[in-house]
């Protein structure tokens, strides 16, 4: 077995999580999950903070629930204490603009005023793009292996960092993608990940993906090596999602640290 291991913190990797004014008030960036949550709550809302005529225009992306409140009036009106459209009685502000940027600025200027604001991380842009796209984990493991043991091994691993408060994703690679094929997709190269037992002490695959994906953690298949492995996503199971060799490029770029099962 090879387990190859880094440990790399970027230099600006506090950006990732906060970004600061020149008044040195922070705004939280969050990400898409955040936000769809935040749709969800009463006490919760999202700002959309670009012009009107913008969310009109052809091919225009919006997100479903998000209020419109144009980038001028909201700052105007949150300097003088007032905010309007419920902003002002809201426990959580998260602001979304094409990529960021506008929502980033009304993010801190918001901070800054006192209220409890946050810009979302890519803006609607990353709320529409896959998974894979958008995420930043902390840690990452990549599996380039069908080997049931090995697989067993980089699950377990995985699903510790998750559950240890590292926010992690389990990258299959290579003919990995094989092992989380739906119920009836035969292959010669391995059995199904829900047919996996290697035995004490480790715990059967099914049991490992179900508490690692429970606990938050994301697992998604590089799109070259699904189809190099015979596959199509609508054969792989329903709780892998989409991704690219770029995708993870930037992913062990940016985590704490990261490690591989080949």
């Amino acid at each position: 077995m090879c387990m190859k291991s880094d440990h790399a913190v970027m230099a600006f990797g506090a950006s990732s999580s906060s970004s600061s004014s020149s008044s040195g008030t922070a705004a939280k960036l969050v990400d898409v999950d955040t936000v769809k949550q935040c749709l969800k709550e009463k006490d919760a809302i999202v700002v959309d903070v670009r012009e009107p005529d913008e969310l009109t225009a052809e091919g225009a992306k919006t997100i479903p629930g998000a209020i419109n409140y144009p980038l001028g009036p909201l700052l105007r009106d949150s300097a003088e204490g007032n905010p309007k459209h419920g902003v002002k009685d809201k426990k959580e502000i998260v602001l979304v603009c094409n990529v960021g940027y506008r929502s980033g600025v009304a993010a801190q200027q918001l901070a800054s005023f006192g209220f409890p604001a946050a810009s979302l991380d890519g803006g609607v842009e990353a709320f529409h793009a896959p998974r894979a796209a958008w995420l930043k984990p902390q840690y990452v493991v990549v599996l380039e292996t069908a080997d049931a043991d090995r697989a067993t091994l980089a699950l377990s691993v995985a699903t510790a960092a998750q559950v240890n408060g590292r926010t992690t994703a389990f990258a299959l690679m290579a003919k990995a993608p094989l092992l989380f094929r739906k119920e009836g997709v035969d292959s010669d190269v391995c059995k199904r990940y829900v047919d996996i037992n290697v035995g004490e002490p480790f715990k059967p695959m099914a049991k490992l993906v179900e508490k690692f994906v429970s606990s938050g953690g994301t697992i998604f298949a590089c799109k070259s090596c699904v189809i190099h492995s015979g596959l199509e996503y609508s054969k792989m199971d329903d709780l892998v999602y989409p991704g690219q060799a770029p995708d993870l490029v930037r992913m062990t770029a940016g985590a704490e640290g990261s490690t591989c099962f080949a």
